[in-house]
């Protein structure tokens, strides 16, 4: 049975979730719509699964719920969400991109196995070229990616009012550590407001 927050918490978490959820199917009848651009982006292609995605405390919470609803929160998921946080937590964005660590959700045959809820800037993000150049180590040549900034700073602007209310609601973490977090949280394990102090100490471990 799933621990409840408290209601201060679950209503922000709720309202975070439902606010990307309109901004990311707004932003979806935009890209889809846009004038001589045509979206190449199909099933299985994957690289832009191996470039650095930063999401909210929030967005974790709900991916990681939504994992243990559906019966995808296995230990071996979750095992591989641990060896993705020890590799990304503190790299510089450079260096993970250039490292080539896959996003702990995909796949041998190059699929999300949480599409449906996915990250807000993996819904957002589409190329419009051939995706051979969305590979990270071919970045220089003239990617195709058209990850709508604009859609990022809206998020930033809804979930503003997170901030004030919570200190950690408005931190961004690496994916993998956002959703460990996230299982923390939603099993009673730790407290919402521990989590900055927590990373914190992670950081410092880590050197």
């Amino acid at each position: 049975m799933r621990y409840r927050l408290p209601i201060r918490v679950e209503r922000t978490v709720r309202d975070a979730h439902v606010a990307r959820t309109e901004l990311a199917v707004q932003c979806e009848r935009e890209l889809r719509s846009m004038e001589g651009a045509a979206l190449t982006c199909e099933k299985g292609c994957h690289h832009c699964c191996y470039h650095p995605i930063l999401v909210s405390l929030l967005e974790g919470i709900t991916i990681f719920r939504w994992l243990a609803e559906n019966g995808l929160w296995t230990k071996a998921l979750k095992d591989r969400f641990e060896e993705v946080s020890q590799q990304t937590l503190g790299l510089p964005i450079m260096v993970w991109l250039l490292s080539l660590i896959p996003c702990p959700l995909l796949t041998d045959e190059g699929l999300c196995q949480a599409y449906e809820a996915r990250p807000f800037i993996c819904r957002i993000t589409v190329s419009v070229l051939d995706p051979h150049f969305c590979h990270p180590h071919r970045l220089s040549e003239g990617t195709g990616l058209v990850p709508k900034t604009e859609a990022v700073d809206r998020l930033k602007q809804i979930e503003t009012p997170t901030k004030k209310r919570h200190a950690a609601g408005g931190m961004s973490l690496p994916f993998a550590q956002a959703v460990l977090y996230g299982e923390k949280i939603s099993t009673g394990e730790i407290d919402f407001e521990d989590v900055a102090r927590l990373l914190w100490a992670e950081l410092k471990e880590k050197g």
